[in-house]
């Protein structure tokens, strides 16, 4: 299973890279203006927003995940058939966008819970080496494709992402899990007899909310993300500012994947070291260092090389955070803790982040932009820092872990 769901992430993350991180450069070559860019970035963010809790909810219900895996991919790629249309109508690109996003960019979660059901059958998983794969596939997929976009132009998109979603859909169907659908059935069965009732969503809502950590972390977070993903998103056009093409930019995306590699695969190590909750202070003020890093980058090889600040931002990030959540949140809620922390500091930030970034870049320029929105991701690792750093003072008692 390690092989095939590494495979799959592999997959899954080249499938990701052809068709999000060049959105930008995607409407600028369509003609289209930072402030469109904008909007139809915030489209593909609001179906995400919309459709993770809707997809998560289907998962949860079914006893088989892939037929709703393979399908959604098949029609990401059928879908993606618009793109050509969307070239001379923004109208259609905007929904073009929304679409694939609600397809594909809803997935990326997916594939770890599919996983962790399939691995209550008593196989021996490793989540670190699978999602290394997504790293390591993104990292090449970023290279290759940033120069063949140079090579051939931006309309190689459609026809290169159909051929990755027929290679993932492919993958998908090897997974085995009718023995994890007779588990899942059973227990559901076992459930039914005993009356054992699940958290209701409105309840679990509330429990949430009275979560002191787990509200700090998705408050601070959501405001982090306000700037981080405008600052991401726009990197590619700071690329053409700066005279750069395709080319160094998937060099950038490159080194940015692969520096996630070591930490994914030794994040298990460090925990012996250091609390959840600091590995996830420690990610923050790496994104922090990031993000200033990028935007303030002066040149087109330093704005690659910035990327090297992955490693010890989201490559941290990626796998504590899944620690801090089950260590915060209780095991009932779990699922959907995860899901409303996704959509709010993912989904709903990138919405607010994405349309006020492109406006505020069509007005003051790119770089200014970034320069500006870099104060975000400050502000929200100071609002996770500070219980933690009044905690300290408070209890100063040696001999604990940190």
């Amino acid at each position: 299973m390690n092989w095939v769901f590494g495979f799959l992430q592999g997959m899954y993350w080249t499938s990701y890279c052809v068709l999000f991180p060049f959105l930008v450069q995607m409407c600028t070559a369509y003609g289209y203006d930072d402030f469109q860019s904008g909007v139809v970035l915030t489209g593909a963010t609001i179906a995400n927003l919309v459709m993770q809790p809707v997809i998560g909810s289907i998962c949860d219900k079914m006893l088989r995940i892939k037929p709703l895996f393979v399908s959604l991919f098949l029609a990401g790629g059928a879908i993606s058939l618009l793109l050509f249309v969307g070239k001379h109508n923004f109208f259609v690109l905007f929904i073009t966008m929304l679409l694939l996003s609600a397809c594909v960019q809803t997935l990326q979660y997916i594939i770890d819970i599919w996983s962790v059901r399939i691995s209550m059958t008593g196989v021996n998983y490793n989540y670190g080496f699978s999602r290394s794969f997504g790293s390591v596939f993104y990292a090449i997929t970023a290279v290759v494709f940033g120069a063949a976009i140079e090579r051939f132009s931006i309309d190689i998109t459609s026809p290169v992402f159909i051929v990755c979603a027929l290679i993932t859909a492919g993958i998908a169907m090897l997974v085995r899990e009718d023995e994890a659908a007779l588990l899942l059935r059973k227990k559901r069965e076992a459930e039914t007899e005993g009356k054992k009732n699940t958290v209701p969503f409105l309840k679990a809502c509330m429990m949430l909310v009275k979560n002191r950590e787990y509200m700090i972390f998705l408050i601070s977070y959501f405001v982090m993300q306000l700037g981080n993903l405008p600052v991401y998103n726009y990197t590619s056009r700071k690329f053409e500012i700066l005279g750069a093409g395709s080319s160094l930019y998937g060099v950038a995306l490159f080194i940015m994947a692969i520096t996630e590699v070591p930490l994914l695969i030794y994040l298990k190590k460090l925990k012996v070291f250091f609390r959840n909750r600091t590995l996830v202070l420690m990610s923050f003020i790496g994104m922090v260092i990031r993000a200033c890093a990028i935007a303030f980058a002066p040149t087109p090889i330093l704005l690659a090389l910035a990327f090297l600040t992955q490693s010890i931002s989201y490559g941290i990030f990626i796998g504590a955070m899944i620690y801090y959540m089950s260590e915060i949140v209780p095991a009932s809620i779990l699922f959907t803790a995860q899901t409303i922390f996704a959509a709010v500091s993912i989904g709903l930030s990138g919405v607010i982040g994405n349309l006020i970034g492109g406006y505020y870049a069509k007005v003051a320029g790119v770089l200014e932009m970034m320069h500006t929105f870099v104060i975000f991701v400050f502000i929200g690792a100071l609002i996770f820092a500070f219980p933690i750093i009044l905690a300290k003072r408070k209890n100063n008692s040696g001999g604990k872990t940190v």
